[in-house]
């Protein structure tokens, strides 16, 4: 016997299978053998290892010395039933039929089973089925483990043999492992539903999820979705999946653990894992979504609430409307409910489209439509309701709802009470507050111009301030809703000991959660700028001086995802750059927005050089500046400093560029004083609510400031909120665009430098563009350059075709530009660039005549011929 097991550990050594020798009990014959498994023994090492009397058998070593072997062990001694083999063997077999056949397969000394395969996904030792009094039924051998195996006595193969072991892949290996659990009689771990860590729902003894688990009827819910029950057997109920399958049974659904397994890959279900009724319910009825399956399942009568949570409806039962959702890219419309079918939330969420029609019969269903607005309200689609051909926004219905309701109480009683009234009132502030800022101001306008409405006396401003005093409770109420969801959450994890856990969900959670209050505040920065709010303010705002700061910008490609910098010396023109690159933005890519943040200058002084800069003509040949024209404009009305020949293309340019940017919510300004991680925060949370922002303006860095209280150098205050600005880029992948300084040490433009950047910190790390500007106008202190200096910008001006092109009493100026750093460019490239201080246009050099001619002149022989027809 000694000479067939050495000669069979070399054929299984041959067969790249790590042995060891193992005594009668099956345990290792040598000292350790935790060197196999990490290295095969060499075959003339077999002779003195398999030696000694205590050799009895040999042992094959599972893992990944073994080419990534592992072996299911199926113990017959404790089964009771004597039908554990032919269960498991039948269920493999009708499957996984072609797998079966080439499976390696062993008889144990104790009458079980050894199951061979290798697998590019195995793990340690596994129990896969217990008793209920805890004996293994079945389990695995894998890393760190191994199996006696044939020719120790009374081991013999009964299918296949080592050297054919089969390789199975990972989902094959999956459905082995779920037919193996559904033999498990021990309920160690009851399946539960994973709920998302921003909602907690163990506040209440009898969730819903808890309560459909004990008295969900899990095999009405499975027929209704395809599945077929075959047969019983013991407490386990053998089903066949939906569709067409070879297979005899698809998985079973264990009665006493009420645990379904699933064999089968071909179905939403996972074959490795175990499911609760109320995940089998989550898939099924609510496509994964925890959270409305919470909510359906509440609706159906499963369980009680979370004390405090806010319940919306999950489905609608129509009787009489349709309802369709548009495609964003084809616009092609589909149907997501027909009269007679439940309208779901988790349909509507997952219809691709952002506009939902719902097309009603008449005001007989008032109601219906009613309810349907308020399903879909909780997604983030625009709603028309369809009735008799027209289309009308669905806060338009609404109100006519409203009006309609206490129209016919008022026909009836003959006038409203005072109470009636208040509840109208209510009713449209209600619906309000569901609304985005440029939804919610057509909304009530509309309202406010309603006959009955005028007759009370109702004005905007102290109706926008109720709402907004509602809106701002609503977001307190919200936050300490959250925070308490949080703490509670966190102080399950530290009662079960997983303190660590606590911490980073405090750590990760409590910045969203302290936001959440200015949700509003945040809300307010999508608001455009009316021009009359503009002539309002400035008429009533204290005079200021002129800086002198030339403004402009040269048109660049910005990256996506990423911080460019515009750097330039003090007065040398960094916001005129900026608003030049954001205008052309907004020219090439009609669909986006831009917002600008400013933290230097207010925003109505920042949308009449926006203004200037579009309009680009002199509007006066006398020495009074544009600028200083249309300030005076707005402060009083007056265009008496507006030539007579400028003022009609001054009104049409002024109309087109409010109508075009500035009333459509285009351009945004905005003057904050918000902290680093307030901007950022608020960027984020604007960006998640508007998706066709295209990008940021920040006007400039060394103005930001961290949050109080953190205490550092200005310096490393930078660095910090360069890395935050940078991950805000990320996260949105927009463009970042931000002004910056140059220190006082850039005396001239061949100093300017990446590093050179006041207070640099990692401005110059996190950035992947910096681009250096030079208002050539400005003066370069001869003394302080060297030679080779003087020389270098000679050179550069001769090259750039700019020498003796400034003439006396122009506005027409140059700027210097010099990509100082990119990711994808080669840097030291640089271009003079035309500079009107007047108007503050920058552009790419050409012949100034011809394109006054293609520009000016041109929109003026528009404007005349449309004043003639």
């Amino acid at each position: 016997m000694s000479n067939e097991i050495k000669e069979k550990a070399k054929q299984y050594l041959r067969a790249q299978l790590s042995v060891i020798p193992t005594t009668e009990t099956k345990s290792p014959a040598i000292t350790t053998w935790k060197p196999y498994q990490s290295e095969k023994m060499k075959e003339e090492e077999v002779e003195a290892l398999f030696s000694g009397a205590n050799v009895k058998g040999l042992g094959i070593v599972c893992g990944a010395i073994s080419g990534n072997l592992e072996v299911i062990d199926v113990d017959t001694k404790h089964d009771n039933t004597g039908t554990l083999w032919d269960e498991l063997r039948g269920l493999i077999e009708d499957n996984l039929p072609e797998l079966y056949k080439s499976l390696v397969i062993a008889q144990t000394k104790s009458g079980g089973y050894h199951i061979y395969y290798r697998c590019s996904s195995i793990a340690g030792n596994l129990k896969l089925s217990n008793k209920a009094n805890r004996e293994t039924l079945i389990e695995t051998r894998g890393e760190g483990g191994y199996v006696v195996a044939p020719p120790s006595p009374e081991y013999k193969y009964i299918q296949g043999e080592p050297s054919l072991i089969p390789t199975i892949t990972p989902e094959e290996r999956d459905i082995l492992f779920s037919i193996a659990k559904s033999f498990n009689e021990l309920e160690e771990i009851k399946p539960k539903l994973s709920t998302p860590s921003s909602t907690s729902y163990s506040s209440t003894e009898n969730t819903p999820f808890d309560d459909y688990n004990q008295r969900g009827d899990l095999l009405i819910l499975l027929e209704s979705k395809g599945w077929r029950v075959l047969y019983q057997r013991g407490q386990r109920i053998f089903l066949l999946r939906p569709g067409s399958t070879d297979s005899k049974t698809s998985g079973n659904f264990h009665t006493g653990l009420r645990v379904l397994r699933v064999f089968s890959s071909s179905t939403e279900f996972n074959p490795d894992k175990g499911y609760s009724p109320a995940q089998v319910f989550s898939l099924l009825e609510c496509s994964g979504d925890y959270k409305v399956a919470y909510s359906r399942l509440l609706e159906l009568g499963y369980g009680e609430p979370y004390k405090g949570a806010e319940l919306r409806p999950t489905q609608l039962s129509t009787q009489q409307i349709k309802v369709e959702v548009v495609n964003s890219v084809n616009k092609e419309s589909s149907v997501i409910s027909s009269p007679g079918e439940s309208l779901k939330i988790e349909t509507i969420e997952n219809a691709i489209g952002q506009d939902i029609i719902i097309t009603s019969p008449g005001s007989g269903a008032q109601e219906e439509v009613l309810r349907a607005i308020e399903l879909i309200q909780q997604s983030d689609k625009r709603i028309y309701i369809k009735e008799r051909g027209k289309e009308i926004r669905s806060y338009t219905y609404q109100l006519q709802a409203i009006f309609n309701n206490y129209g016919a109480i008022q026909e009836t009683s003959g006038e409203l009470t005072e109470r009636e009234r208040d509840n109208l009132l209510d009713e449209v502030v209600a619906i309000s507050l569901k609304l985005q800022p440029l939804d919610r101001d057509v909304y009530l306008k509309r309202f406010l111009e309603l006959k009955p409405v005028k007759e009370l006396g109702i004005k905007e401003e102290s109706l926008k301030e109720t709402i907004e005093t509602l809106t701002t409770t609503r977001d307190k109420e919200s936050q300490a809703k959250e925070l308490k969801q949080l703490l509670n959450k966190a102080s399950d994890y530290q009662a079960k000991g997983e303190t660590k856990k606590a911490l980073e969900l405090l750590e990760t959670s409590l910045t969203k959660v302290k936001q959440r209050d200015k949700a509003t505040e945040f809300s307010r920065l999508l608001l455009p700028t009316s021009e009359a709010q503009m002539r309002e303010e400035e008429s009533s705002y204290p005079e200021s001086l002129l800086s002198g700061i030339s403004l402009g910008d040269e048109p660049l490609l910005l990256p996506a995802g990423a911080l460019s910098i515009y750097a330039a010396p003090t007065n040398h023109g960094k916001t005129m750059l900026l608003i030049n690159t954001a205008l052309n933005v907004l020219e090439a890519y009609p669909e986006k927005k831009i917002l600008f943040f400013t933290y230097e200058e207010r925003s109505n002084a920042i949308i009449q050089y926006f203004l200037n800069t579009y309009i680009n003509l002199n509007l006066n040949s006398s020495n009074k500046t544009n600028r200083r024209i249309i300030k005076d404009h707005y402060r009083t009305g007056s265009t008496e400093f507006i030539s007579y020949n400028n003022l009609e293309y001054f009104e049409a340019k002024k109309e087109e560029f409010f109508k075009t940017y500035i009333e459509t919510g285009r351009l945004l300004v905005k003057y904050v004083e918000l902290n680093s991680e307030e901007l950022t925060s608020a960027i984020k949370y604007l960006t998640e609510k508007d998706s066709s922002i295209g990008g940021v303006f920040i006007d400039y860095i060394q103005l930001l400031n961290l949050p109080e209280g953190k205490d550092s150098s200005r310096q490393i205050e930078l660095s910090v909120i360069c890395r935050s600005l940078k991950e805000a880029s990320v996260n949105t992948m927009l463009p970042f665009v931000l002004a910056a300084q140059f220190n006082r040490d850039v005396k001239a433009l061949t100093r300017m430098h990446p590093t050179a950047i006041r207070e640099a910190g990692d401005i110059e790390h996190s950035a992947n563009v910096i681009v250096g500007f030079w208002n050539m106008q400005k003066e370069t202190v001869d003394h302080i350059l060297t030679k080779e200096e003087k020389m270098e910008i000679d050179n550069k001006i001769i090259k750039g075709g700019v020498e003796g092109l400034c003439f006396s009493g122009s506005y027409n100026e140059f700027m210097y530009g010099e990509l100082l750093k990119s990711r994808e460019q080669a840097t030291g490239s640089y271009s003079f660039l035309e500079l009107n201080g007047n108007t503050g246009k920058i552009k790419n050099r050409e012949d100034i005549s011809s394109q006054f001619e293609e520009t000016v002149v041109g929109d003026l022989k528009k404007i005349t011929r449309k004043k003639r027809s």
